[in-house]
Parts: structure tokens; C-alpha cells; sequence
């Protein structure tokens, strides 16, 4: 396999397929380690290795992942062993036949100045069935961010771009809270992001209120923390035997 030819062909294809930066970094990350092994046919690399040279949290690796697979760009196979790592495959969509590698050699060989032109249109017939491969994916298909949040993929990006991530996922888990705990549905739980959710976290974070359930916790520990102090101290200063 053609490492160039397989980015290449990435690239092109994603101009159709738009994937968040997790996702096309997740990508990279993969054909490299499988460059690097000989393109196996599968391969395996610990989910560590990949979240680290990636940079992304587990979250957003797991949520990267379940994309390349969705898209068919790879193929995963959960080890049955805690200890082992699980394989995966790259997809066929960007491999070249023996055909067009073996002509491609011919041409270079022969000094045929016809070789350029042949990749050219190689390339188009490509992306062309690359295109026509994907016409079936629904870009309005909603995924799910949380356990009562859905939105669609680019609707997120939206979030993202706007507040950064921190703050999108934190008005996910706001609206997974309220809608868990009220019963409450909305037609689009983007809109109602938009419409109060993120000022409700945006105002929280301003006042240095937590505005996540992580963030909560955080606060309690620390005033939890605090009184304890407080507490020794009181006692200390009541002991008989304390000089000041």
C-alpha cells in the first residue's frame, strides 16, 4: 500500500465526509502505526498509545473511534482479554488494485509521459466511487452526547467552535440533567443549547459557580476541606494547653 496515496485519498474523501478533528487525528494516528508494522492486514496498538500521541481524552478517542467505524474507514475487533489490545483493519476504500501499482511501474520504466494523465484520472474514479459509496450516510443523523442529549454530528462542531469544548460538553450535561430529573423533551436539544442552556453555564462559570457535575463535586470536596480546617483550628486554639 501507497502511505502517500492512502492520505491522499483520505483527504479527498473527507471533503465530502466531514469528521471533527478528534476523528481525522484518530486516523492519522492508526495509519501510522500501521505503516510502521508492515501493512499487516490487522494490527493492534493499546488505546494508551493512541490517546496520547492523538491527544485526546477517552472520550473523545471512544467517540473518534465509533466515527471511523460508522464511516467504514476502519474495522474494530475488541480483544476478549483485558490485558491485550484490540485490532483493527483499515477499510479498502483508498487501497489501489496490483493492476495500477504494476502499470504505474511499467509507465515510470518506459518513461511513458502518459503516466500523470493516468493517475489523474485514476484519482477522479476514485473519489468519484468514494462519493457515491457515502451518498447513503445521513448527515442530519442525530448521535447521542449523553444519555437524554442528541444532536447531529455537525451540530456539535457548531458548539465547539463557539464556546470550545470544555463549555459544549458542559451544556450537555446541563440539559442531560434537566431533562433527566424534569421529564422534559425537545424537538432539538441543539436549540435549546442555544436558546438557554449555554447562558445558564456561561453565567455559572462567570459567577464561579461549577458548571458541570464534575465541577460540583470538585467545590464540595473543597469546602468540605475548608470547614475541616477550620474546625482544627477551633479545637487548637481551645486546647488548655495552647499559648498564643
Amino acid at each position: 500500500m501507497n502511505y502517500l496515496e492512502l492520505i491522499v485519498g483520505f483527504h479527498r474523501w473527507k471533503e465530502v465526509n466531514p469528521l471533527p478533528a478528534s476523528a481525522i487525528a484518530l486516523w492519522h494516528e492508526l495509519v501510522a502505526v500501521c505503516n510502521k508494522a508492515g501493512w499487516p492486514e490487522e494490527f493492534t496498538v493499546p488505546n494508551a498509545v493512541l490517546q496520547a500521541n492523538a491527544g485526546l481524552s477517552r472520550k473523545e478517542f471512544d467517540r473518534a473511534r465509533q466515527l471511523l467505524i460508522e464511516f467504514g474507514l476502519f474495522q474494530y475487533r475488541k480483544s476478549n482479554r483485558v490485558d491485550m489490545a484490540g485490532r483493527y483493519k483499515i477499510s479498502g476504500l483508498f487501497k489501489r488494485d496490483n493492476d495500477t501499482d504494476n502499470q504505474r511501474g511499467n509507465d515510470r520504466d518506459n518513461g511513458r509521459d502518459n503516466g500523470r494523465d493516468n493517475q489523474r484520472g485514476n484519482d477522479r474514479d476514485n473519489y468519484k466511487d468514494l462519493k457515491d459509496q457515502n451518498l447513503n450516510v445521513d448527515e442530519n443523523k442525530k448521535r447521542k452526547y449523553a444519555e437524554f442529549v442528541s444532536m447531529t454530528e455537525d451540530e456539535y462542531h457548531k458548539l465547539v467552535d463557539a464556546h470550545g469544548s470544555d463549555i459544549a460538553d458542559a451544556c450537555i450535561t446541563e440539559l442531560d440533567n434537566y431533562k433527566g430529573a424534569s421529564g422534559k423533551k425537545y424537538k432539538s436539544d441543539y436549540r435549546a443549547i442555544l436558546t438557554w442552556v449555554a447562558d445558564k453555564v456561561l453565567s455559572k462559570k462567570k459567577s464561579g459557580q461549577p458548571a458541570s457535575g464534575a465541577d460540583l463535586a470538585l467545590k464540595l470536596i473543597q469546602e468540605a476541606e475548608e470547614r475541616e480546617r477550620i474546625g482544627n483550628q477551633e479545637a487548637f486554639r481551645s486546647d488548655p494547653e495552647y499559648v498564643q
